[in-house]
């Protein structure tokens, strides 16, 4: 329901009345307070209150109020509101209060309910709500005429709560709308529909009482309460007959929004549009919002050039114009020092709209030229930095790949050459195996030749076949012959040490033919030097054929002759033996060294 409180206190309305003026009181004054509540927290928002304050606000500006107007105010806002209208209010003939937004009626006192407030039970009402007696004793401080309108019977969650608190039905709990407020002399009080019933939010822009209020204030010569004539015939029409506006009255004196007198001249309804303008102007609403076609001036420039079509002569007009001049060349000086040409360039086109021929324009679109030349510039120095950048990324890029590239090829040179002396050291082995292998036939031809003797005797082996002496090896010897080797083995014990494997082994030659073989104390199994499978001693013969051993076990050597050369070097015997495994043919060494008679009781 909107509430909307006017005040008019004219010298006529309070002789009238009977009433005494305040020496300070201004009877043209008007002042008004318009508060618009859409966006509830805890209760259902509201489509049409901030839109219908915001009209409202604007034509009462147009008619020459003084406007205090809040949107979407919660209690604080809403208290602080109601204090700067009462400031206002002191001294004015004319006092105007209109609402739009939720209310109630609680036990016949009527509260207007803040954004923010969060109604449970009846205790929270002096805490969350604001009660309408408050702004009707604001009004009626001094004598003046008071008119309130209240759009503010809407279907109200917040009252269906306090009537489940309070254990009442609906319409007692004050959900069914508002209550008749009493009035002071000297006022008028209208609400959207009649005291207890809901008012529609309307499906327009406006809700149906607002509209036909805003349609009809200004109509000139229509008195206050032919004005609510009109507006109630319009909402019961709009409506069906479903709402209908109501009003109770303690006017002691008629009041028109615009008097019907004599049509005003231009430079008159100029002066009397001044007032309004000027207030945009102290408002900074330079140029924006637009003004729509058919409504009242929105900013200032529209303001101050209608004054100018009703009074082209008008001075005030145009200083005020000027005076918008300065400050969009100001804005625009502002924007240009803070680098900012989008903004800047808003400004000039502003300024230009207004005046075409504006010295401060050339003088702003020079500046402005320059600083976007000069932002053009800084702009491309920083992109040829950045190419630069990007240049020597690539530079640096393109040397890391070679880099990488030469590193590769050497790496695979280095690879190469590694695989070629590979190659090269194989083939030296391959070539010392296969003369290694080469020696070791010719040695087993020539062993083979050898025979076997009847009887192991030393001192009467079998005649072998003569064969010449082994040429000197500088690296393996001098090599033994037959006479060197039976009294270097003769009775004795041969202590061999394998070098490539660093096994041992003991064998003891006993003078009358018989050889006797046993692993060390190292525990070496006789597998481990190629003879057998066990870790046991074995027993077997042994004899001399010109320059060659040879020993002849049961079980080692798989029951064969082994036959050896032996060299001496420095002081040591030596026997080279081609052995052979899975990884191939190889050169075995064995070195010996002699303990005299049977040091390690083989024989027994």
């Amino acid at each position: 329901m909107l509430l909307l409180a006017l005040t008019s206190n004219s010298a006529q309305a309070a002789a009238d009345r009977g009433l005494k003026l305040d020496k300070a009181t201004d009877p043209a004054r008007r002042v008004a307070l318009v508060i618009g509540n859409s966006a509830y927290q805890h209760a259902g928002a509201l489509r049409n209150p901030e839109h219908d304050a915001r009209a409202v606000a604007s034509k009462l500006r147009a008619l020459g109020f003084d406007v205090v107007d809040g949107l979407d105010l919660d209690r604080r806002h809403m208290e602080r509101a109601i204090r700067d209208f009462a400031r206002k209010l002191r001294g004015a003939g004319v006092g105007l209060f209109y609402y739009a937004g939720h209310g109630l009626q609680v036990q016949g006192r009527n509260y207007l309910v803040p954004v923010d407030a969060a109604l449970q039970d009846v205790e929270d009402l002096p805490f969350e709500a604001i009660p309408m007696r408050l702004i009707m004793t604001q009004l009626e401080r001094e004598q003046r005429t008071n008119l309130v309108f209240l759009d503010a019977c809407r279907n109200n969650p917040l009252a269906r709560n306090l009537a489940r608190s309070m254990g009442l039905s609906r319409d007692a709990a004050g959900s069914g709308g508002l209550a008749r407020e009493q009035a002071g002399l000297g006022t008028l009080i209208a609400y959207a529909t009649q005291p207890g019933n809901v008012a529609a939010d309307g499906e327009s822009r406006n809700s149906p009482f607002t509209q036909a209020l805003l349609r009809h204030i200004d109509e000139p010569g229509l008195e206050v309460r032919q004005l609510m004539t009109a507006v109630r015939r319009d909402v019961a029409q709009t409506t069906h007959n479903r709402q209908i506006p109501w009003d109770h009255s303690s006017l002691m004196s008629d009041f028109w929004f615009v008097p019907k007198t004599r049509e005003k001249s231009g430079p008159e309804l100029a002066a009397a549009l001044l007032p309004a303008c000027d207030l945009m102007l102290s408002r900074n609403a330079l140029t924006m919002p637009p003004t729509a076609k058919d409504q009242p001036p929105q900013n200032a420039y529209d303001c101050y050039q209608q004054a100018l079509t009703l009074d082209f002569a008008n001075t005030e007009a145009r200083k005020g114009i000027a005076h918008i001049e300065q400050r969009i060349a100001e804005q625009c000086d502002t924007a240009l020092r803070r680098n900012q040409p989008d903004r800047a360039r808003i400004h000039l086109d502003k300024l230009r709209q207004i005046n075409p021929e504006s010295a401060a324009a050339d003088e702003l679109e020079a500046r402005l030229n320059d600083l976007i030349a000069l932002m053009e510039r800084d702009k491309q120095e920083r992109q040829d930095a950045i190419d630069r950048k990007i240049a020597q990324a690539q530079k640096e890029q393109e040397r890391l790949r070679q880099e990488q590239e030469r590193l590769r090829a050497e790496q695979e040179e280095s690879s190469r050459r590694a695989r070629e002396a590979e190659l090269a050291r194989q083939k030296l082995r391959d070539e010392q195996l296969r003369q290694d292998e080469q020696r070791y036939q010719e040695l087993k031809q020539k062993m083979a030749s050898i025979p076997e003797p009847t009887r192991a005797p030393p001192s009467a082996p079998a005649a072998p076949s003569p064969s010449a002496p082994e040429p000197e090896d500088p690296e393996k010897g001098r090599p033994l012959q037959e006479a060197e080797l039976r009294a270097v083995l003769s009775g004795n014990t041969m202590s061999g040490d394998n070098i490539m494997k660093g096994k041992q082994l003991s064998i003891f030659f006993a003078q009358g033919g018989a050889v006797y073989g046993a692993p060390t104390k190292r525990g070496m199994s006789a597998i481990s030097m190629g003879f057998g499978s066990k870790k046991i001693g074995d027993t077997g013969k042994w004899w001399v054929a010109g320059n060659v051993f040879c020993t002849k076990f049961e079980r080692w050597h798989g029951g064969r002759k082994a036959c050896r050369l032996m060299y001496e070097k420095d002081g040591e015997y030596h026997t080279y033996t081609t052995a052979r495994s899975a990884r191939g043919a190889g050169v075995l060494i064995e070195k010996f060294r002699q303990e005299k008679g049977d040091s390690r009781g083989l024989a027994r």
